[in-house]
């Protein structure tokens, strides 16, 4: 339990930054404000439907069937993400 505390009190806020940062250039100019509503709806909304979802996996399927579709999810996210790179401009 420690160690996932250490973990992801470190993990969020490195995230988050990196997020406002892909945001910041997919949204291009728009007002700052707006994106970071934008950030916390959607925030609010995984904060809902993600324990439901959780839960609603797990009294079905069992808690191995929420391992492997979480873990295919990280792994598509992470494989799109590689493919999308190469259009990953640097920040200036």
């Amino acid at each position: 339990m420690t160690i996932h505390m250490v973990v992801t009190s470190f993990a969020i806020p490195f995230s988050s930054m990196s997020l406002d940062s892909i945001y910041s250039k997919i949204f291009g100019s728009m007002d700052q404000s707006v994106t970071q509503s934008i950030i916390v709806v959607a925030d609010d909304i995984m904060s809902i439907v993600g324990p439901i979802y959780a839960s609603t996996v797990f009294s079905s399927l069992g808690r191995d069937s929420i391992y492997y579709i979480n873990g295919s999810v990280y792994i598509i996210a992470t494989v799109t993400w590689f493919a999308a790179w190469k259009w990953l401009e640097p920040f200036n």
